[in-house]
Order: C-alpha cells, then structure tokens, then sequence
C-alpha cells in the first residue's frame, strides 16, 4: 500500500502529467488505493488558506477521495526512534516529515515521495519518483 507525501498530493491536485504517469507505474507495481497521513492532510488544508472558496470546495473534494492515517501511541514512539537515531548522523528532519515517516512504517506502507531526504531513514519503504 502507497502513502503520498505532500508534494505527491499537490501535484496530483494540480494534475502535473509527469507525476500521474509515475504513480499509473506504481500502481500497477503496488496494486493498492492510496493514503494519505495526517500531517499531509494538514499541510495540504494549510496551502487552501487563500484559495478562493470555489477552488477550497474543489481541492476538498480532491482530499477527500483519499483515506487518512492517523497517529497512535505507537507512532510517537517510532517517531522518537528516527529522531534520536538519525539526529545524531546530523540528518535533520521537520516534525511533519518524521511523522509522515513514522506513520508510513507503522502501517508498513510505502512512502511516495519526490524528497530524498526521506531515503535516510532506512527502516522505510520508500519510492522516490
């Protein structure tokens, strides 16, 4: 199962043609609807912010096709592993992306992502278009 990052999610919203034909790729690969987590829900809500309302109800209706993943007690735990591991190693991540890594683990599903950042933590399923 595939879980979007948020520069996955907005340019899908966008209908970007290059990033629909790597994810018509990895669903042939993968099989399986796509998810989303809860910060990418977030930071996706938080770039409507100055849309006009026609384009918010647009792009909510857009969200909305998409099931969330949301924390456990279980991911603050990972979360706090991947920050003590990879922090010392000098490899800085924000709290949206060591919790999008963490839930990400947790449901044992694969990270889409076009950050390569990601591709430190190595406990993660990842495919980096």
């Amino acid at each position: 199962m595939l879980v979007l990052d948020t520069s996955i999610l907005i340019d899908l919203s966008r209908k970007h043609e290059k990033t629909f034909q790597k994810m018509a790729i990895l669903s042939q690969k993968y099989l399986s609807e796509y998810f989303i987590a809860f910060p990418t829900e977030a930071e996706f809500l938080y770039g409507l912010r100055n849309k006009s309302e026609r384009s918010r109800h647009k792009e909510m209706v857009f969200l909305s096709q998409f099931p969330v993943l949301h924390t456990t007690q279980r991911t603050a735990k990972i979360m706090a592993i991947f920050r003590d591991k990879y922090s010392p190693k000098g490899k800085v991540f924000s709290f949206a992306d060591l919790l999008i890594a963490a839930i990400a683990y947790e449901n044992n599903m694969s990270l889409v992502t076009y950050d390569k950042s990601f591709q430190h933590i190595k406990e993660l399923n990842l495919e980096v278009i």
